[in-house]
């Protein structure tokens, strides 16, 4: 009788991790899912993009059994020495011992003499030798120790395995993804399997550990002078101004069930934007150019009549996620004593869940004026809310909210509706475009599934889209600049090779709208 093979000698070693192909690592993984999470429904869905070479079957509809499959697994190792480890559980396993019957299954089951064992035919209790297997392999600690470790290292290396070249790797002509497309799967599919490692515990899936995160931002108050006529003595003066905006994240484990909550991690866009939130809040915080306003009126022999008054900022975050955007804005808020409202949206209800633990968290421990106040709530990109003027927001920020090829226009429709499209009046000249702003970042992909959706953004907001009428001109949503920001060493996954920050605003159109 053959037992199932260890995953100490059938997993490919990591020193040797670049010759071997995604397809192989993929089976790797699919046979550790079979042995540690057969029941599991948590598939990527990546995973029909390696069509595996395989040999022929003996099992029922030519699939292979998990036998063959770890057999497979054996023959993909360049050494086929038997380790010490194994010689020794081989000689153990030889003592037959058995495992309590769960009562899911009995032997009565396997009684009707057929001899339709999956790896022999000369006993009609293989298949019950087979789980009793499986099972010590499970409870084996040093199997399961081995197996998380091996996940982890290859983590470690996946920068530069996913960008070898593949001059040595076959790969038939009729696969319609690439190799490096595949790999990236590859890399999604150890993440799951950590996922689950971190959640099952005595084989009960229970919630994985939280992961906090604690950013520090570089804060520059001093580059705006919030100090004017209006403001009383010592106001201003005496608040005492952190050099840095501290913001602490619970990233929650990924929802087995739904794929699609990405929002329970941190992404490395949303890093990238903070950074330029708190370096300089003037330039994207303080809508209405408030700071600029002001310094071009004092150079300027003409003064106006009114001089405007700071007014409550209406903050939107689209897809806010673990609310990382939402809580540096009201901590920026905060320090500058601006009041301001700020909406965190998002879409599952999980992430909400999470979205809302991170807010309360944070803003407990917030310095500063009591003015700045962070809502969670729901939003549907695909059919937005219509407001008021005097309701819709003077800053939208979003990170990394394209993933799917129409998110670009439900993006464009979502902000044209909830985005305010005042101007300032014609006393101050030189102003780009509407006073309110939209920042979206989005990451470069140049492979995967969500290769080249940065299009997407630049079709969908530089076509003429929805023309209204505002202050006698008719008005677009458009980009009105764009900042490339090369890839950071320790941010982001290993497919993103930089950011762009898109600056959006209404811009007026003259002529008459026909």
């Amino acid at each position: 009788m053959t037992y199932p093979i260890s995953p100490s000698t059938t997993l490919p070693p990591l020193a040797h991790l670049r010759t071997y192909s995604a397809s192989q690592l993929h089976q790797a993984l699919q046979t550790l899912r079979e042995i540690y999470f057969p029941q599991s429904t948590c598939l990527p869905p990546t995973a029909a993009c390696f069509p595996l070479s395989q040999p022929p079957s003996s099992s029922p509809g030519g699939v292979l059994s998990l036998k063959e499959k770890l057999m497979l697994c054996e023959a993909m190792l360049t050494d086929g020495r038997m380790t010490r480890a194994e010689s020794k559980r081989r000689r153990f396993c030889r003592k037959r011992m058995r495992v309590p019957d769960s009562g899911y299954a009995s032997a009565e089951e396997y009684s009707d003499g057929g001899g339709h064992g999956d790896w022999d035919n000369d006993s009609d209790c293989d298949h019950g030798d087979e789980e009793d297997h499986l099972a010590l392999l499970r409870a084996d600690d040093l199997e399961r120790g081995f197996s998380i470790k091996w996940l982890t290292g290859l983590v470690k290396r996946a920068d530069s395995w996913v960008n070898i070249r593949p001059w040595d790797v076959s790969v038939e002509e009729e696969i319609e993804v690439t190799e490096e497309n595949m790999r990236m799967a590859v890399i999604d599919e150890v993440s799951v399997l950590l996922a689950q490692f971190a959640g099952d515990e005595d084989g009960k899936q229970e919630s994985e550990p939280s992961l906090t995160r604690k950013f520090a931002f570089p804060f520059w108050p001093d580059a705006i002078d919030t100090s004017n006529s209006q403001q009383h003595d010592g106001e201003r003066t005496n608040r005492k101004i952190q050099t840095s905006i501290i913001v602490e994240l619970n990233d929650a484990p990924l929802d087995a069930m739904d794929h699609t909550a990405v929002g329970l991690q941190s992404w490395a866009s949303a890093v990238v934007l903070a950074q330029r939130m708190c370096a300089d809040p003037a330039q994207y915080l303080l809508a209405n150019n408030y700071q600029a306003m002001m310094s071009r009126m004092a150079t300027t022999a003409h003064i106006p009549r009114f001089i405007p008054k700071p007014k409550l900022l209406r903050v939107l975050e689209l897809g806010a996620g673990t609310g990382l955007l939402s809580i540096a804005a009201a901590k920026v808020y905060s320090q500058l004593g601006c009041s301001a409202y700020v909406q965190a949206t998002d879409y599952h209800s999980v992430i909400l869940d999470n979205l809302a633990k991170n807010v309360h968290a944070n803003l407990g421990t917030m310095g500063g004026v009591d003015e700045v106040n962070v809502v969670v709530a729901a939003l549907d990109w695909s059919s937005p809310p219509s407001l008021p003027e005097e309701d819709k927001y003077d800053v939208i920020l979003a990170s990394d909210v394209i993933y799917e090829p129409q998110h670009g226009l439900w993006i464009h429709d979502c902000a044209a509706r909830v985005m305010r499209r005042e101007t300032m009046t014609s006393e101050v000249e030189g102003d780009r475009g509407g006073t309110s702003v939209f920042w979206l970042t989005i990451p470069h992909r140049s492979t995967g599934r969500h290769e080249g959706m940065g299009h997407t953004v630049e079709e969908a907001f530089s076509s003429p889209g929805e023309i209204k009428e505002g202050h006698g001109n008719a008005q677009r949503l458009t980009i009105v600049s764009r900042d490339e920001i090369g890839r950071q060493d320790g941010v982001g996954r290993v497919d993103e090779g930089g950011y762009t920050i898109f600056e959006i605003r209404w811009v007026s159109i003259l002529g008459t709208v026909c």
